[in-house]
């Protein structure tokens, strides 16, 4: 899927959540390149912790408005 298709799909109309899934998207589009060079993992582990970090921040960012105004979706 392209990278304009992917994020069209993913964007909820509120630009710093589309501005992380676009972050996001990257972070996974540069270990998917690096897994088919055949990297090693040893030298993957900066890019998968950077993920991590960013997946986590986002969720709890979308997460705290969802409560604030009791979002059921």
């Amino acid at each position: 899927m392209k990278k304009n298709q992917a994020l069209a799909d993913l964007s909820v109309q509120i630009a710093l959540f589309d501005k992380q899934h676009a972050e996001i998207y990257d972070l996974l589009e540069t270990l998917k390149r690096a897994v088919n060079k055949g990297t090693p993992l040893t030298e993957m582990f900066y890019g998968i912790d950077m993920l991590i970090d960013k997946a986590l921040f986002h969720f709890k960012s979308e997460e705290e408005p969802m409560l604030k105004y009791n979002y059921d979706g």
